[in-house]
């Protein structure tokens, strides 16, 4: 595990690669936004200080509220900086066929959807055929909206 710094240096890139105000994710996530402020801020500010200590309440709060878990938040090993696909990167192996054979279906994957698809890893594993994509899309469809409907 790591310490409360590592911590709020990850809420806040985080944070600001979803394009959220520190107000917005503090309210939010019902935090008080001098708290908030204070743990992202921490390792720069206060090096020398212990770190802050966040409570798994308040953990699982922001966690929810910027699309990871608690686990990635305080795990070793997490890069905050890679849950995002830059938009000029190239698409992982078999997400280009996935989203081929996806519209062909006429069933396309929405524009906004696909960096996010691209970002995900799970103990720095990705799927590696448009097959094992399918899964994890459909996986995601059911989990966000178990009636059926597109996302």
């Amino acid at each position: 595990m790591i310490d409360g710094s590592e911590i709020g240096r990850r809420i806040s890139v985080l944070r600001r690669r979803k394009g959220m105000t520190l107000p917005d994710l503090a309210e939010a996530a019902a935090v008080s936004k001098g708290y908030l402020w204070s743990l992202e801020t921490h390792w720069e500010r206060r090096p020398s200080d212990p770190p802050p200590n966040p409570g798994l309440d308040v953990l699982a709060r922001l966690a929810d509220k910027l699309d990871v878990t608690v686990a990635d938040l305080v795990s070793v090993g997490f890069d905050p900086d890679a849950i995002y696909q830059e938009a000029d990167a190239p698409l992982p192996p078999g997400l280009p066929e996935f989203l081929a054979a996806r519209e062909s279906e006429g069933r396309p994957v929405a524009a906004d959807v696909v960096p996010a698809l691209a970002g995900m890893k799970l103990r720095g594993l990705r799927p590696q055929t448009a097959s094992e994509w399918a899964t994890l899309y459909d996986a995601i469809e059911d989990a966000i909206d178990p009636t059926g409907r597109e996302l």
